[in-house]
Parts: C-alpha cells; sequence; structure tokens
C-alpha cells in the first residue's frame, strides 16, 4: 500500500496534507482521490483531520484541494464511505453537499465536482465554497 500511495501518478491519486511545522509532530490532517478503474470520472475520496483540529476547516480545505485537483485530472464525481457511527464525518459531509444512501453496512456519500449550485447555505458549505473561489484561481 505505501508502494502505491508513493509512486507519483497524478492523473490517477493524489495525496494532500496539511502540516503545521511548529509542531513536534507536525501532521494535521491528510487528505487523497483515486480514479475509478472501471470510471474515469468517479475517484474515491477520503480524508482524516486530528481529533483536536476538527471544526477548524482543516477538513472543508482538503476537501477543497482536493476537489479542484481532481477536476484538473478529468475527474467528476467523489464518492466517500464512512461507517454511521462516525457522526462527525457524516454530518461534514452532509453540510458540504455530498447526497448520502445507506448500504446496510456504511454511509456512501457522493459529490458532483461540477455542481456548486447545489452547496447547502450550512458553514460547511459556504466555507467550501469560499475555498473553491479562493483555490480555483491559485491551482490553475
Amino acid at each position: 500500500m505505501l508502494d502505491r500511495l508513493l509512486k507519483e501518478a497524478p492523473e490517477r491519486h493524489a495525496v494532500w496534507a496539511v502540516l503545521d511545522p511548529a509542531r513536534e509532530y507536525p501532521g494535521v490532517g491528510a487528505a487523497s482521490w483515486w480514479r475509478s478503474e472501471e470510471d474515469g470520472e468517479l475517484a474515491e475520496f477520503s480524508c482524516t483531520v486530528l481529533d483536536g483540529d476538527q471544526g477548524r476547516g482543516v477538513g472543508t480545505l482538503l476537501l477543497a484541494t482536493t476537489w479542484l485537483d481532481a477536476m484538473r485530472s478529468g475527474v467528476r464525481r467523489f464518492v466517500g464511505y464512512t461507517m454511521p457511527e462516525n457522526v462527525t464525518a457524516v454530518r461534514w459531509m452532509r453540510n458540504t453537499g455530498a447526497a448520502a444512501e445507506w448500504d446496510g453496512y456504511k454511509v456512501i456519500f457522493r459529490w458532483d465536482l461540477d455542481d456548486l449550485e447545489s452547496l447547502p447555505a450550512t458553514p460547511p458549505g459556504v466555507a467550501l465554497a469560499e475555498r473553491l473561489a479562493e483555490l480555483s484561481g491559485e491551482m490553475s
């Protein structure tokens, strides 16, 4: 798995991290996208943020960054998964505009990366829209 993560293939996947160099262990959070083998416009999105750093916009920054990065590579939809017990992640994904479904085991979330109009007026949805607007110029 480590080889797969470290092998550079920007058209297939990317990993982004938020670091705080002032900390002894600088990692704050990370996110990645992995293009589907079956559907080139679909990618799996995953994200993790340290518990103590949740609620500070780190996950939203990572979602916006991976969103724009994946779109540059031709990805048009994200899918993400979480366990229903992870209510913080479930709430955050719904509040950033993901459609949710339950498959009997896990919650499946889907974002349409081309449909910015469907981003909700929730605080995380607004923050995501603002980050996308801010970063879209910087990542062009």
